[in-house]
């Protein structure tokens, strides 16, 4: 689909052109003026079709690379070491620590 994109817009800039020579090889004034907007609307349309089909090639790149990393990520965590947390003393929590404190406030 992107190179069939790409392809169209290219086919729309050579008709630009096409049509652009051909303006200007008639030599009337108000066919000038008509050929050369017909023929910058359709370069326009041309590159913007061209640029969405880049685009496109671009987003495919992206979702097979994430694909691609999101095994990656996937193997690197099967790999690493877990912690055991069942058997870790557990934390002391801060009312107990103030408790064993011995800091004392001085009156002001």
């Amino acid at each position: 689909m992107a190179t069939l994109l790409k392809i169209v817009g290219s086919a729309f800039i050579a008709l630009a052109v096409l049509i652009a020579v051909l303006g200007i090889t008639t030599g009337a004034a108000g066919a000038l003026e008509m050929f050369l907007g017909v023929a910058g609307s359709a370069f326009i349309s041309g590159i913007l079709i061209a640029a969405f089909g880049s685009m496109l090639t671009h987003l495919e790149r992206i979702s097979l690379q994430a694909a691609k990393q999101t095994e990656v990520l996937t193997e690197l965590l099967q790999l690493a070491p877990r912690p055991n947390l069942a058997y870790a003393a557990p934390a002391p929590d801060s009312a107990g620590q103030l408790e064993k404190s011995n800091f004392r406030f001085r009156e002001v």
